[in-house]
C-alpha cells in the first residue's frame, strides 16, 4: 500500500482530510475526518457510522464532511 504524506495548506487555511471504510452492503461503513491548520496543529476530528448498499453511496457523504470543515473555517476566520 502506498504511503501518503500530509501536505499542509497555505497560512490561514484549514485542511480537512476525509477517509471512508466500506466492506459490504450488510455491514456498517464509516467516515473519518481530521481538521488541521497550516502548521499541522490539530483542530478537531470525528467519525460517523452509517449504512450504505455500495461504496459510492458512502463516498457521496464526503461532501457533508467538507461542508462541515468549511463552516469551521468560516467561523474561525470570518471568510
Amino acid at each position: 500500500m502506498p504511503v501518503s504524506i500530509w501536505v499542509p495548506p497555505t497560512a490561514t487555511i484549514l485542511k480537512l482530510n476525509v477517509d471512508i471504510t466500506f466492506k459490504c452492503p450488510t455491514e456498517n461503513c464509516g467516515i473519518g475526518f481530521i481538521l488541521r491548520d497550516s502548521t499541522g496543529k490539530f483542530i478537531m476530528a470525528g467519525t460517523e457510522t452509517t449504512c450504505a448498499d455500495q461504496q459510492n453511496a458512502v463516498e457521496c457523504l464526503v461532501p457533508f464532511s467538507c461542508a462541515w470543515g468549511k463552516d469551521i473555517q468560516k467561523n474561525r476566520t470570518g471568510n
